[in-house]
């Protein structure tokens, strides 16, 4: 949205409205699943606020366990992920 309304000399209004429309909808959707709330940051913070982010869906014992599933395997796969990551970084670098 940012990009086309740098570009707006090139885009064509119903371009930015269709693209308005939608953001705007994707906003509408993620209020819909959780609450943002802004708060002060803690002492000595360079940043004076932060955004704190709660779920509104209650999860049951077993969307718990799933969730420190998932939080277990995507630890893990970081493990191999993260070096082949720096040595393809290396290698596109060479």
């Amino acid at each position: 949205m940012l990009y086309l309304l740098d570009s707006s000399d090139e885009t064509s209004y119903m371009i930015l409205m269709g693209q308005g429309v939608g953001l705007a909808i994707e906003c509408w959707k993620i209020t819909k699943i959780g609450d943002f709330k802004v708060m002060p940051a803690a002492p000595g913070s360079i940043v004076p606020y932060r955004i704190s982010f709660e779920d509104k869906k209650v999860l049951s014992a077993s969307e718990k366990l799933t969730q420190e599933y998932d939080a277990l395997a995507f630890r893990l796969v970081s493990y191999a992920a993260g070096p082949i990551l720096l040595a393809y970084a290396i290698y596109s670098l060479v």
